[in-house]
């Protein structure tokens, strides 16, 4: 089962994106690009614009020759083809789609010779312009592929600057493709002399020789990717980026990460280094479908060491070959990418010149053939840039970290680039550690267990066991409560006569919100008692049984007292309005048991009070009815 999708018999543009190169301004005296055997340098008279609208910032994505990008950028001098060695791939970053649909521009006067749908053997040009300049007698045809919409036509004269057409992506002409599968919109740009015009189809640029192009726009020695800008006169184009000396990372999102290939072969995962990373099948055929380059442009030369990052789950390839290109030299370092799932890679140690034309070129004709979608995969993600002689680094641009601490606590530490930073204080902590058990006391000497949970909090308290039988009706002799002797009352009936849990001073108060009120029955004087819930305990506030007759009425386990009415008569012995026992809380004679409790401290109890309110709540015991107001 092919990968491919069925091509007619032409080369498919592979575009390589962004391979660095400085273009430096000619000089008086320097030479531009020297030709290789077979091509031609431009010759005076014939001035040359950078195609495009002035001020356009243009990215050279694809140089000269095969190697530079393209398998197009071929031949010099053969007689029955185009001699496009010293072609150009140009786009607009400043654009969206590559600068799809502005303005293409001639880049010299001449006269429109070829205008329209290249077919044949030409198919793969899409639309494209071909303008004749006459110099001194000698014929020059400059050539525009890829076109989107064609402003002029065969026999327009042309002035330099003027625009001709809109920047494109079509292809494969005998079926008029606009939207080429095998490459990014861009401008196929090339120069030619004496060559013929004609063949297949509806013709092109054929023999003769290739021109190198420069200066274009006062711009040289340009082999590979830079940006140069539209409408100025020269000047050293702007690198995708430098390499100071200081360890460099370029990511698949980088500048520098230039793909080729058919769009639809690509696909792009959320992992690896910066969670993205790139992917395809292998094949194995002679030529490559996909490929990625890492562009190098260092601001000093020197021995740097290289690694790539391989995800686990895409980096399956046992026989990728990566191609390094270091001052002028190629080497090659097949690895297996299965070696390192997760990690860095090591490329080995090379020398690289100071500037660009410098990069590492990753291909998916690994000899490893494509069955189907469960082939195997080959992954393209960041490429570390170290010096050889640099310090061991333990992080570089990692994002920061984070560790468990203490009771489910949190720290993090940043890395500044080459170390890491110490961990932070441990924050956030919990109050247990987790399964830790807790014992406590309950009911009438119980206990009780709880755990902590996985959160570092203390999970709810479990059942009360080996309680002490509960004192029903028994004589309390010579109880004490807050100095006021029971003198042997069975106190407890108290108790069960108002159907109150018994509790002990301490007791936890786990989910109950602070200083909720309650009334109780004492576990130690198996008395009535008012607790209120502090730091999570409940407290014995006051041991008067007056303090729950209050609530005897409407007992729940959220009951605050309220406040006494003012003593009107500090001289009776009580704390209460004159000719009465207890005439604001429900005591005899005269008062009436509350519905409900109000906000405010308990009054202070007095002896007398206290055993007329236990005699009367006795009596309502054994009659087994409450008056309700």
């Amino acid at each position: 089962m092919l990968r491919r999708t069925a091509v007619v018999a032409v080369h498919v543009v592979a575009i390589l994106v962004m391979l660095t190169v400085v273009a430096a301004l000619p000089h008086d005296g320097e030479s531009l690009t020297s030709p290789i055997a077979g091509g031609v340098a431009l010759p005076p008279g014939l001035e040359l614009v950078v195609p495009f609208e002035s001020g356009e910032r243009v990215e050279l994505l694809s140089g000269y020759s095969p190697s530079g990008g393209s398998s197009l950028h071929a031949d010099t001098n053969a007689s029955s083809k185009a001699n496009d060695y010293y072609a150009l791939d140009m786009v607009l970053p400043d654009h969206a789609n590559n600068g799809l649909g502005q303005p293409v521009l001639a880049v010299a006067a001449g006269t429109v010779a070829k205008a329209g749908w290249a077919t044949a053997g030409w198919a793969n040009y899409g639309q494209r312009i071909i303008i004749r300049h006459d110099v001194n007698g000698t014929p020059y045809h400059s050539l525009y592929a890829h076109l989107d919409r064609l402003d002029v036509s065969e026999g327009d004269t042309v002035a330099r600057g003027q625009p001709i057409a809109t920047l494109g992506d079509s292809c494969e002409g005998d079926i008029q493709n606009r939207s080429c599968p095998f490459f990014s919109p861009h401008l196929h740009f090339a120069l030619h002399r004496n060559s013929s015009i004609g063949g297949s189809g509806t013709g092109g640029s054929y023999g003769g020789n290739a021109v190198v192009p420069e200066p274009m726009g006062g711009y040289e020695d340009l082999m590979r990717t830079g940006i140069i800008v539209s409408g100025t006169q020269g000047g050293p184009a702007q690198p995708c980026g430098v390499i100071e000396g200081a360890e460099t990372i370029i990511d698949n999102t980088s500048r520098c990460f230039s793909r080729r290939g058919p769009s639809q072969y690509w696909h792009e995962e959320a992992v690896g280094y910066g969670d993205d990373s790139t992917w395809t099948y292998t094949i194995a055929d002679p030529a490559p479908d996909n490929s990625v380059a890492w562009n190098l442009h260092f601001a000093q030369g020197g021995r740097y060491e290289l690694w790539t990052y391989i995800p686990a789950n895409r980096g399956q390839s046992q026989q990728a070959k990566y191609k390094i290109r270091h001052s002028g030299a190629l080497d090659v370092a097949e690895r297996s990418q299965r070696s390192s799932p997760d990690s860095w890679l090591s490329l080995g140690q090379y020398d690289f010149a100071e500037g660009g034309d410098q990069w590492v070129l990753l291909e998916d004709n690994t000899g490893e053939p494509y069955t189907n979608t469960n082939g195997t995969t080959i992954v393209f993600d960041a490429l570390r840039i170290r010096p050889a002689n640099a310090p061991t680094c333990e992080c570089s641009n990692d994002a920061p970290q984070t560790d468990t601490c203490g009771m489910c606590g949190a720290r993090t530490r940043t890395c500044d680039g080459c170390h890491w930073s110490a961990w932070s204080v441990c924050a956030a902590e919990g109050v247990c550690t987790e399964g830790t058990l807790e014992e406590g006391a309950c009911g009438q000497g119980g206990t009780r267990d709880r755990r902590c949970e996985a959160s570092c909090q203390w999970g709810p308290w479990g059942s009360c066991t080996g309680e002490s039988p509960t004192n029903n009706g028994a004589t309390n002799n010579g109880t004490t409560n807050n100095g006021t002797t029971n003198n042997g009352g069975p106190v407890t009936a108290t108790c069960d006569a108002l159907a109150l849990p018994v509790v002990t001073n301490g007791a936890a108060c786990d989910g109950v919100a602070e200083n909720t009120w309650r009334c109780a029955c004492s576990a130690t004087a198996l008395a009535p008692v008012s607790q209120v819930c502090r730091s999570g305990q409940w407290l014995d506030y006051q041991l008067d049984p007056r303090d729950c007759a209050r609530c005897a009425d409407a007992y729940s386990d959220a009951c605050e007292p309220p406040a006494d009415p003012p003593d009107d008569d500090p001289s009776d012995g009580d704390a209460d309005p004159v000719g009465d026992v207890d005439a604001g809380n429900g005591g005899a004679p005269g008062g009436t048991v509350k519905s409900t409790c109000s906000v405010g401290a308990p009054a202070a109890s007095g002896g007398g009070a206290w055993m007329g309110l236990v005699v009367g709540l006795v009596v309502v015991g054994l009659v087994g009815v409450l008056v309700r107001r």
